[in-house]
């Protein structure tokens, strides 16, 4: 193989056209398994040279389309995982240095996990990697303000906790004392990408903890301080850092002390935002009740990230901590609700589940009737922020239970508001899937209690249309108050009878009339594929028993 070769195979790997690119992935990837292989030692040696000088080149470069092909050749040969390519990782250790740092969010999610991959392969050498770049990362966060260097930082340290925890663990003082930083910075994005670096390193001295070691309860004292006191910050004080900056910081922190406090609440939120929606990723927050931002070099690359971010650990000692100033924190946050930043707001409903579920009782008595009372006004309000209270209040209502029910009419009101009413169907482009969250999580939390409440809804919810958030919505319900699953089998097979046959669906033919279905289908005319599959795919899905006798 000559360099020219070589020099084809990154080629694709710069194409700003995800089709070619991930081409180019799946071929380097099988030349890596495969010829790499077979090559005499000598041969091997000269590709691999190639090879070096390409991702050196490309690393080096100023064009970010060309460091995310020199990061992608990186993570293909890597994967060979070829004895001779092994003892190469650690000089691509270095080149990947090179990219760093950059603002530039695909580079840096793409640099900063590949990272964390080659530290795991470098053997005899991963302690001194590690140990070097935690102490740039130190570095360029102790540095003055440069966007660059602390997104890069904060980046770096969150892989580098995940995928080297022991590492990590051995250097953990450090960070936080300079993750502090950042997580005041006057940038959003900044503080955001810090907050989950946070909860990377929570994850890391969780797992190391064991019950009554006080001596570790400063790293999360050091938290809490530090929320506390940008809670009493005033505008100013930092350089471009306005009130609602510092409030949005301590609410970053603090979600993160709630979230390794309470794990049984963290797996039943997981397996819920699962179950609403297959693929969403349910540990991250931002992406459970605001708009869905994925890198796909993340997800082409590294499949097995979702598993690596829904760990869940409790500290004992952050559950005590969060306790015994559980009153004040519910004071301090709600006091927020006054705010008009929208990134503040967010917040709060991110946190207001987190917080009643660690105390239910407590938060129902002092704080739910005033929680309640906020959600109902934003779901007056606009869209988005519509959008995040339907979630959120279906979360406080599996949070609190039964203490709900005094507000169950105010809640059905406003739902029946926003949905259409009965035989006025609406073209809705997936804008109802919260309030179908929502509805599906007072089914979970109050299961019969509810059964009356929810019936009235079910017209209205059918005359939305057809989707995948209705099926599933039905599907849970249906589980959840197995007296309405008729109702629902009913109403849903109506709606599939009549895209699929352009006529209501007649229960008596039970049997016969899915059949037929199924083969009228294969007359509709194709106008709507789109719709026409959906309706396929939820009959052939869905649970309808009830409806074959």
């Amino acid at each position: 193989m000559t360099s020219f070769q070589v020099s084809d195979l990154v080629a694709g790997l710069k194409s700003r056209h995800a089709e070619t690119r991930h081409k180019a992935i799946r071929e380097l990837l099988h030349f890596t398994k495969t010829d790499l292989r077979e090559m005499s030692q000598e041969a091997l040696t000269q590709v691999l040279d190639d090879f070096n000088q390409q991702i050196h080149a490309l690393t080096s470069s100023y064009d970010n389309n060309e460091k995310k092909a020199g990061i992608l050749t990186i993570v293909c040969l890597i994967g060979g995982d070829t004895e001779t390519t092994k003892s190469r990782n650690i000089r691509y250790a270095y080149y990947l240095r090179n990219v760093f740092p950059t603002t530039d969010l695909n580079v840096l999610e793409l640099g900063a996990k590949t990272m964390g991959r080659l530290a795991i392969t470098l053997g005899i050498k991963r302690g001194e990697y590690v140990e070097s770049e935690l102490k740039r990362a130190y570095e360029w966060l102790a540095e003055e303000r440069n966007e660059g260097k602390r997104l890069s930082a904060v980046m770096i340290l969150r892989e580098l906790a995940i995928s080297m925890p022991s590492y990590f663990f051995q250097h953990v003082n450090g960070f936080f004392n300079y993750i502090m930083i950042p997580l005041r910075d006057p940038k959003e994005q900044i503080r955001d990408a810090a907050a989950k670096a946070l909860r990377a390193a929570l994850v890391v001295t969780s797992q190391r903890e064991i019950p009554e070691q006080s001596n570790k309860a400063h790293w999360y004292i050091q938290c809490y301080e530090q929320s506390m006191l940008s809670f009493a910050e005033q505008p100013g004080r930092e350089r471009g850092l306005s009130r609602d900056d510092h409030v949005h910081g301590a609410l970053l922190i603090l979600n993160e002390l709630l979230r390794c406090s309470n794990a049984t609440w963290e797996k039943k939120y997981t397996s819920l935002m699962q179950k609403l929606d297959s693929e969403q990723d349910p540990s991250d927050d931002m992406t459970s009740l605001g708009s869905k931002v994925q890198s796909s070099w993340t997800a082409q690359n590294f499949p097995d990230e979702k598993n690596q971010n829904t760990l869940v650990y409790e500290s004992s000692i952050c559950k005590k901590l969060i306790a015994e100033h559980y009153e004040k924190i519910c004071l301090d946050v709600m006091a927020q609700q006054i705010s008009r930043a929208h990134n503040v707001h967010q917040m709060l409903l991110l946190m207001i589940p987190r917080l009643a579920a660690f105390n239910r009782e407590a938060y129902a008595k002092r704080h739910l009737k005033s929680t309640i009372n906020h959600l109902i006004t934003f779901l007056r309000g606009r869209e988005k922020e519509k959008a995040m209270a339907f979630t959120t209040l279906g979360l406080i209502c599996v949070a609190v239970e039964s203490d709900v029910q005094q507000y169950l009419g105010r809640i059905i009101e406003i739902i029946k508001l926003t949905l259409p009413l009965k035989d006025t169907p609406k073209k809705r482009n997936g804008s109802d899937t919260p309030l179908f969250n929502c509805v599906t999580l007072l089914g979970f939390a109050m299961k019969e209690d509810v059964a009356n409440e929810v019936k009235e809804l079910l017209d209205p919810m059918c005359a939305t249309g057809l989707s995948s958030q209705l099926t599933t919505c039905f599907k849970e319900l249906s589980q959840n108050l197995p007296s309405l699953k008729k109702e629902i089998t009913d109403r849903l097979l109506n709606m599939l009878s009549l895209i699929l046959r352009k006529k209501p669906y007649a229960p008596n033919n039970g049997e016969n009339q899915i059949v037929q279905m199924f083969t009228t289908a294969m007359l509709v005319e194709p106008h709507d594929a789109s719709k026409l599959v959906l309706a396929l795919r939820t009959l052939g899905s869905f649970d309808f028993e009830w409806n074959n006798t």
